[in-house]
């Protein structure tokens, strides 16, 4: 092996160990805590459950279009949206984002906020981006953008969107 050989594999082996040793990376689903109501840190998502996936993909508005890549990461301290946002009701939320694609639309990701985290809880789910208010059934409130920390690391974890 020559020398270049040997220090391009060694600077790969150090890049590879150090993203190790950070911790997971984004929407990689290796977060403690979960969508049942454990604590989680904000910026660590984790693969939506079925059960969401299934309830969102149920109210797209356009035939065609799926769901996929959905990640959630916990939601609090949101510094804009309607007044509910600051009551307990939603003290346990999540955000929740993915990929929308297929016949009909333009491959775009869909942000929503809900404070339903487990499938026997009753709870809401709101629009938070364009997106998702263009695609799905769920309700917004358009005078009020919901604002808060994570929206854009949630939304990091889908993935890009490909180049069409």
């Amino acid at each position: 092996m020559t020398h270049q050989r040997q220090a391009l594999l060694a600077i790969g082996i150090a890049v590879v160990l150090s993203a190790c040793a950070a911790g997971a990376s984004p929407g990689s689903g290796e977060a403690s805590g979960g969508p049942a109501g454990a604590s989680q840190a904000v910026g660590v998502c984790e693969p939506a459950p079925d059960w969401l996936i299934v309830v969102l993909q149920d109210a797209l508005v356009v035939r065609e279009a799926t769901l996929s890549n959905v990640y959630v990461l916990r939601a609090d301290g949101f510094s804009s949206g309607p007044a509910q946002l600051q009551t307990t009701e939603f003290e346990s939320a999540w955000w929740v984002a993915g990929k929308i694609s297929g016949a009909g639309v333009r491959p775009e990701i869909a942000t929503w906020l809900t404070n339903r985290t487990s499938r026997d809880q009753a709870g809401q789910i709101l629009s938070v981006d364009a997106a998702a208010q263009r695609y799905s059934t769920w309700e917004s409130d358009q005078g009020q953008p919901i604002i808060g920390p994570g929206i854009s690391d949630v939304r990091a974890c889908v993935g890009p969107i490909p180049e069409a």
